[in-house]
């Protein structure tokens, strides 16, 4: 068979034009944010992911849009091999990656647009949910876990992070002292159903996060009481361990917890330098796309990305042959660019806390329907973005991307177009795709 005439299967996979260079890049913004033993375990979890993606984008295309996925596929490869080898020049990125890119997703709309029609085509499958008992969820073997999390602000001195931004999971142990664990989990939970306690929520993780600094001498006695009403004693004890360590570090004398003047810091202040700190990580425009990572000493792989101001949408996969166990909670969220963590709120979603969708991770042929433009998107989602690994102004938030953003989440569409535009919008690497593409051509992205 002429290599023109390939058609899209499994084996399409060892044609993606990834090279060794770049099988698992990650962005050099994003491996400059990781050390060590961290860069290793990004590096494991892109593969994990890259494996599962792409089979099942490969799996998930329609075979009216061959072709223009193959000549993609094709192309994509040799603009990889001219970075990798530093030959890339302006005319191969438009030639031989932003127009074939933006061809792939106006045949994708096209073929969305006709599967729109089909009420049977348009309707999600059901997916499995597995249920928080304990804190725990069991994931089985062979299953991507996907949730969604609102979190609380662990240092008021760095921005939030935001929709868009790159997350990787990471143990709260790592930021949270043993001895103040208990109390920062019941904190959170105090504020997993009741919006108006969530300021309250977030005075008191600042004020166990600053234990055993001088922020931590200034918390007032209205604080502590908060404190003790959610854990009788916890007051007592997060003084005693602000003592100790302030005395570990050299302050012999520190003020004690809860002894400094009454502050303003009501409801409103903490509404108020939340917004300052979101407003802040709205302007950076760095740091995008997805973070990887593995947890459960590397059992699972896992990558998560911003959906709001501290909020994230993470998958967990287990690509094992055994369940695991693993603890959403017992996770924060530490964004790639230089912002702030965040620790769980326990409240999972807004819709239910028990709201973790789990899926099989192999593909079945079929037609394309809004579970396969899911599943499409996320694979071709994931060849730009391992593009963007070797060229990093990809990553970068633009006004041009944002418009086409705007753009394409204000079209009336139906369920199937809907998905796409979805990912689409939320990708700030295909946005920057797109916007080089129209550029280079004269014409609207759609008609490159």
């Amino acid at each position: 068979m002429k290599a023109n005439q390939m058609t899209l299967n499994r084996r399409s996979l060892f044609c993606l034009g990834l090279g060794a260079a770049s099988s698992a890049a990650l962005p050099g913004w994003a491996l400059a944010a990781l050390s060590g033993q961290d860069e290793y375990c990004a590096v494991v979890a892109v593969d994990r992911f890259q494996d599962v993606l792409l089979e099942q984008m490969v799996m998930s295309v329609p075979r009216t849009n061959n072709a223009v996925f193959k000549d993609y596929i094709d192309r994509r490869g040799v603009y990889i091999n001219a970075l990798a080898s530093g030959q890339a020049t302006a005319d191969r990125l438009v030639n031989d990656f932003a127009v074939p890119f933006a061809r792939v997703v106006s045949s994708t709309f096209r073929s969305a647009a006709e599967s729109d029609l089909s009420p049977a085509l348009a309707t999600a499958t059901p997916r499995n949910t597995l249920r928080n008992e304990g804190g725990a969820i069991v994931i089985p073997p062979q299953t991507l876990c996907t949730y969604s999390t609102t979190g609380l602000c662990m240092d008021r001195a760095l921005p939030a992070p935001v929709a868009g931004d790159a997350l990787v999971l990471r143990p709260s142990d790592e930021r949270v002292p043993a001895e103040l664990q208990d109390l920062m989990v019941a904190v959170a939970n105090s504020s997993s159903r009741n919006d108006p306690n969530q300021a309250r929520a977030q005075r008191l993780v600042w004020a166990l996060m600053a234990a055993g600094t001088e922020e931590g001498d200034v918390v007032p006695a209205s604080t502590l009481r908060e404190l003790d009403a959610i854990v009788p004693g916890g007051a007592k004890r997060l003084q005693e361990y602000h003592t100790a360590k302030s005395r570990a570090a050299g302050r012999e004398r520190p003020r004690s917890s809860g002894a400094a003047p009454e502050r303003a810091d009501d409801d409103a202040r903490i509404a108020q330098e939340l917004q300052r700190l979101r407003d802040a990580g709205e302007r950076m425009d760095n740091g995008k796309g997805y973070g990887y990572s593995t947890v459960n000493k590397g059992v699972l792989a896992a990558r998560a990305t911003g959906a709001g101001p501290l909020k994230a949408s993470v998958e967990v996969l287990n690509d094992s042959d055994r369940e695991v166990v693993f603890r959403p909670g017992s996770h924060t969220t530490k964004a790639l660019a230089r912002k702030q963590s965040a620790f769980p709120s326990q409240r999972i979603t807004d819709e239910s806390p028990d709201d973790y969708s789990a899926g099989g991770l192999r593909a079945s042929v079929g037609p394309f329907n809004v579970d396969r433009a899911s599943m499409l998107s996320k694979g071709l989602l994931f060849t730009v973005e391992q593009v963007a690994g070797l060229d990093s102004n990809l990553s970068k938030q633009s006004p041009q991307g944002r418009t086409i953003a705007c753009d394409i989440a204000n079209k009336r569409m139906g369920a199937v177009s809907s998905i796409v535009a979805s990912h689409i919008s939320r990708s700030t690497q295909a946005q920057n795709l797109l916007v080089v593409a129209q550029a280079a051509t004269g014409r609207p992205w759609s008609q490159a």
